[in-house]
């Protein structure tokens, strides 16, 4: 279990440090395009300042105002399959400006 665990934190890491040096170079839908072992990018689209939309919470509300003073970012979300039997699904926001990637 211990070699999993370890397993894991090495590809995290490798694909938020690949989502992150390109990103200086990249356009953030240019990352769905991204070759990573064990993983399938399976999205990378930009929101824009205030506009990320949360899925709406049990009872029909969800916490949209908490979510307007966001700045810009990249969304993206990713399936890793470190293993036969594994399905890990991973999502990343990265600031569309001002960051020191």
């Amino acid at each position: 279990m211990r070699r999993n665990e370890m397993r894991m934190i090495l590809i995290v890491g490798c694909v938020a440090t690949a989502l992150t040096v390109p990103a200086a170079a990249a356009t953030c839908e240019s990352l769905a395009s991204l070759t990573l072992p064990d993983t399938t990018i399976t999205f990378a689209r930009p929101i824009g300042a205030g506009e990320f939309t949360p899925p709406a919470a049990r009872g029909g509300r969800g916490p949209g105002a908490a979510f307007k003073a966001l700045p810009a970012f990249c969304r993206v979300a990713a399936t890793l399959k470190p293993t036969g039997d594994s399905d890990i699904k991973i999502e990343v926001w990265m600031p569309a400006s001002g960051w020191n990637g």
